[in-house]
């Protein structure tokens, strides 16, 4: 029996505010690999920028579907503001000072082919930009006293990683959009009063509570 291939069309999710050449950089990179087409869509909120980042982007990157807001909504209401025109089925979370290596967005793909029916969301490997040698984060992990932290931390990018990890940080993360709206709040997936930082973990308590899985790529 032939097995329905799986659709990994994904929207790209960007947030920005007077980060205009870090966003710049960041489309550029993704731009690159074709994440504006063969299915994928790119989407950037700009909550309010007075640098002209909403200007240079639609002039670089008329593909790139721009939601202009008037204030500073935050990244986590950023985030809902783009989820609300998003239209595919795998959500990427990207920080837009965040880029992608050569072949990152096809290696993405061909995980999501693969990916666990149980499993919400895909942990890509970040590394600082000055040291790609060093791990920024591999995902989230909790520690006993309650708190979370980004495992892997500052440690070699050798350094073996176990594939199952709490939830993903949502600096790079791919979701499973039937998962984040499983388990939607009523003011959008990502709880706005965090603003920025840890909206991440709490949406994380929520898929584990729900029952699904996030693995490390």
């Amino acid at each position: 029996m032939k097995q329905t291939p799986v659709d990994t069309s994904m929207s790209v999710l960007l947030v920005n505010w007077n980060s205009r050449e870090d966003t710049l950089r960041c489309l550029a990179s993704l731009e690159a690999q074709g994440a504006s087409s063969d299915g994928c869509e790119v989407i950037l909120v700009d909550n309010g920028s007075t640098d002209g980042s909403v200007e240079a982007v639609r002039a670089r990157f008329p593909r790139t579907l721009v939601v202009a807001e008037n204030d500073n909504l935050g990244f986590a209401e950023g985030c809902n503001r783009g989820l609300a025109v998003a239209t595919r089925p795998w959500v990427f979370t990207l920080n837009n000072d965040a880029e992608l290596e050569p072949g990152g967005l096809a290696t993405l793909r061909r995980e999501l082919e693969q990916l666990p029916a149980t499993t919400a969301a895909l942990q890509p490997c970040l590394v600082f930009r000055d040291d790609p040698t060093r791990l920024n984060s591999t995902g989230v992990e909790m520690m006993t006293n309650g708190s979370a932290r980004d495992r892997g931390f500052n440690e070699p990018r050798t350094t073996p990683m176990a594939r199952d990890v709490f939830c993903p940080t949502a600096g790079a993360a791919v979701y499973r959009r039937t998962a984040l709206d499983q388990v939607r709040l009523s003011s959008g997936v990502f709880d706005r009063t965090f603003f920025m930082y840890v909206e991440d973990v709490d949406l994380g308590w929520r898929l584990q509570l729900a029952g699904w899985s996030t693995l490390y790529l």
